[in-house]
């Protein structure tokens, strides 16, 4: 199945690829996130941590986490869309579980009832 997501133009969409902060573990998560200084290391996404250097052929698990800037109103409710993860994600917006998905390289999305302008954490 072919699955494509459109976007109304009049929905404003903040793209989030790019550099963000990781972290690997040796244990599932099902915790909160680690300090944002935890973070040691930078990966691109999108892409997979496990061949990136210095964690080529690693195994285990990782925390991605970056910030993001909303400027104005956001839309109620807001949509957090994922294009895709490897295996098992457990997502958290400002430090507050949002859920956990299933599925490798599926995509997935959660509402988020409302998001206020400013400065804002994901992992």
């Amino acid at each position: 199945m072919n699955r494509r997501i459109t976007v109304h133009p009049s929905r404003p969409v903040l793209p989030l690829e790019g550099l963000w902060n990781f972290l690997p573990e040796q244990r599932p998560f099902h915790r909160p996130p680690p300090p944002t200084e935890s973070f040691r290391h930078t990966l691109p996404v999108p892409g997979v941590w496990e061949i990136a250097t210095p964690f080529f052929r690693n195994r285990g698990f990782g925390w991605y986490q970056r910030t993001f800037e909303l400027s104005g109103p956001t839309p109620v409710p807001a949509r957090l869309v994922f294009g895709a993860v490897s295996r098992t994600a457990e997502v958290f917006l400002d430090g507050r579980f949002l859920g956990t998905h299933e599925g490798a390289h599926t995509a997935f999305d959660f509402l988020i009832p409302s998001l206020t302008p400013g400065c804002h954490e994901l992992a």
